[in-house]
């Protein structure tokens, strides 16, 4: 059988986040010149706005079943990109997701995620986190592998996966830390998902990956 293949054009010109603030315009009303997808997926698409500078994230579905589509905007804002996307496989939403610390509180990261995600209680973006405090953090460390730094979410992990086939030895490894991209967090009575946005957000622009299916996080760009 042949790989199917996908093709994904975003042409754009984008604005400095200085100016777009000056001018009291967020990411989402931003116009894109144009946006074309061919036989490609929600992930394949998002990869593309992500690229062009938008904060986001993904949450993958619990599902083998691809959908692919095909798209074609012309000077459409990032919001109705967006809501074209999860219309053309209506498994996805998008939400915004606003920083829960000052000074942040004005900025915001996009999450791609499954329908009514945020409210399944057995999904592992959802467990609840009585107190987050991450000091001078990795940023990719902790996308990677949330589970060495969240104590709640590696005990429901354990429980709830590790013994439907994937062992914790096969979660990846911390890379060497570094100096790049290292943040402070101190949250408390939140999800697993509120906690990763909020370093997404301190970030400065890295995003995270979440995969349903396979339960493994990852950086998003």
């Amino acid at each position: 059988m042949s790989k199917c293949t996908h093709k994904v054009v975003l042409l754009c010109g984008l604005y400095l986040a200085g100016a777009l603030q000056a001018g009291g315009m967020g990411f989402l009303d931003l116009i894109v010149p144009e946006f074309r997808t061919e036989k490609a997926t929600v992930p394949e698409a998002c990869e593309e706005l992500a690229k062009a500078g938008a904060l986001i994230t993904l949450e993958t579905l619990p599902s083998e079943k691809v959908v692919r589509f095909s798209l074609h905007l012309r000077n459409q804002t990032i919001r109705a990109i967006l809501d074209a996307v999860v219309k053309a496989d209506q498994r996805y939403e998008w939400r915004e997701h606003s920083s829960l610390a000052w000074p942040y509180a004005k900025i915001r990261v996009i999450n791609i995620l499954p329908a009514g995600a945020v409210s399944d209680k057995t999904n592992l973006m959802n467990v609840q986190i009585g107190h987050a405090d991450l000091d001078n953090v990795n940023v990719e460390d902790v996308f990677k592998s949330p589970l060495d730094f969240l104590p709640e979410l590696r005990q429901t992990y354990v429980r709830k996966v590790r013994f439907r086939g994937v062992a914790i030895s096969e979660i990846m490894p911390l890379t060497p830390p570094t100096q790049l991209s290292r943040v402070c967090v101190k949250l408390h009575d939140v999800t697993v998902r509120d906690v990763l946005n909020e370093l997404a957000i301190k970030s400065g622009g890295i995003g995270w990956k979440y995969d349903g299916l396979e339960h493994r996080w990852n950086v998003f760009r």
